[in-house]
């Protein structure tokens, strides 16, 4: 097993104290940057000179996000580390930097993406149309964007995993793509959620609503029997020793991070009643994950719940970022303006999770996910001028139908594209207060162009939270 990298004393609070400059300064600015440093690690450089020189290099091929962010990085005297590209920089003298995976509670080894990829097959099936790639220009102009907060499961049959061919398929059916299948509505959830929408389509009054896919974090998935199908496919807890199994059932029963009517009649793992306990409610089967997702259980020979999570999900999804900032429009549908409800048990492709489907017809989706403060501007306005803590933001819109009115002005906010005649907005970056480093840096034109012409689509993105203020 890899072992983490060990920073220089103190090396980590330096870098919560520019970053706390950055998001305005003071306690708010201090709490907020320790948020950041929690989902990203850094590898220092030598005078900053690997990463000036990647910078430029980045530049040079036009890649104006990667060169911003790797100078803002070099400015800090470091680079954020995400995704794939771990691999490549995450070795230096003899230690490894561990990713922080947004589908894993624990840090995993920044090859194990790539093994799990390497040997798992996703068949697609006909049951599904073809994912299609629409403009901002072709969303109804007098209508309302209603949000349909989802995991980030994809769809297709399983029929490898770790390398071995599964004699049953284990079929995934969304997230997502949901709404792609030939037969089914635009979103499958509980009766409850699904009432709840079709209440909030019918506000509209007859104009044209367009359910938007909204991505939860990187472990939403557990609450689906996708998940459990796969992390439990070949589990025989005789293969475990009994006072692992002893341990693991009393530690969750009195585990206090989740609600004791969840735990109370947990049956123990190695119960035959198991399945039972996990087919009562998406909540218990969520909860069960959560607990198991650690990396000692994963080393006793306990379900890989992280592994589980990888296979299931849709690529284009596992690597969104955590934090307090959603994405999500890569999915979108025009709904049934009379809100028709169906139980999906009555569709020739029943969820394997959810028992109620909401109609609507899959029209595409946009190139890439949008923060939620974009699509939902009215939603993130409110909250702000509540006073709430962006903290949770992400709860309050999983628990609420918002509709979003999409007219010029908001199309124009969100996308900002020549083709929609928009009027010309200023975008200005905020000037980075940092201590114990230049800010000359940041008033670079590579750094400002960097800034306007690709992060103005993602207002508030958070990375490095070099935020650009309409």
């Amino acid at each position: 097993m890899a072992e983490a990298y060990s920073r220089e004393p103190g090396y980590r609070e330096n870098i919560e104290i520019a970053l706390g400059g950055l998001l305005g300064g003071g306690r708010e600015g201090s709490r907020r940057a320790k948020k950041v440093t929690s989902l990203l690690d850094y590898i220092p450089f030598a005078g900053g000179a690997l990463g000036a020189g990647d910078a430029k290099d980045a530049f040079g091929r036009g890649n104006y996000l990667e060169g911003g962010l790797l100078s803002a990085a070099t400015a800090l005297g470091a680079v954020p580390v995400a995704g794939p590209a771990l691999s490549k920089i995450a070795k230096t003298q003899g230690r490894r930097l561990l990713y922080d995976a947004p589908y894993s509670n624990y840090k995993i080894d920044p090859d194990l993406p790539a093994q799990i990829a390497a040997g798992t097959t996703i068949r697609n099936t006909s049951r599904y149309s073809p994912e299609k790639t629409i403009s901002p220009e072709d969303l109804p102009r007098d209508g309302y964007l209603l949000n349909l907060v989802g995991d980030r499961s994809n769809v297709g049959e399983v029929t490898r995993i770790g390398g071995e061919k599964l004699d049953v398929p284990i079929l995934l059916d969304g997230g997502m793509g949901y709404m792609r299948g030939k037969d089914t509505g635009a979103w499958a959830s509980d009766e409850r959620v699904v009432k709840s929408l079709s209440n909030k389509v019918k506000q509209a009054d007859g104009r044209p609503v367009v359910g938007a896919y909204m991505a939860m974090s990187g472990t939403g998935s557990d609450f689906a029997n996708m998940t459990r199908a796969v992390a439990m496919r070949n589990f025989d807890p005789a293969a475990l020793r009994k006072k692992d199994i002893k341990s693991f059932n009393a530690r969750f029963n009195s585990a206090k991070a989740y609600e004791p009517r969840l735990r109370d009649d947990f049956p123990g793992i190695d119960s035959p009643k198991l399945n039972e306990w996990l087919d009562k409610s998406g909540t218990r089967r969520a909860a069960f994950f959560d607990f198991m997702d650690k990396a000692e259980w994963r080393n006793l020979g306990f379900p890989n719940v992280t592994e589980a999570r990888h296979v299931i999900q849709d690529p284009k999804l596992r690597d969104i970022p955590a934090g307090v900032e959603q994405y999500g429009g890569q999915s979108l549908s025009l709904l049934n303006p009379s809100g028709v409800m169906r139980p999906t048990a009555d569709l020739k492709m029943p969820h394997g999770t959810y028992d109620t489907d909401l109609a609507g017809k899959y029209i595409g989706g946009l190139d890439q996910g949008m923060p939620r403060s974009l699509l939902f501007p009215d939603f993130h306005n409110a909250r702000r001028a509540s006073g709430v803590a962006p903290s949770g933001d992400n709860r309050a819109f999983q628990m609420k139908q918002v509709l979003q009115p999409m007219d010029q002005q908001w199309l124009c906010r969100a996308f900002s594209a020549p083709s929609l005649a928009c009027p010309a907005f200023h975008v200005a970056p905020r000037r980075a207060v940092l201590k114990r480093t230049s800010p000359d840096v940041w008033q670079t034109p590579p750094l400002r162009e960097a800034l306007v012409r690709h992060m103005h689509p993602c207002l508030n993105y958070n990375i490095l939270t070099l935020r650009v203020i309409v």
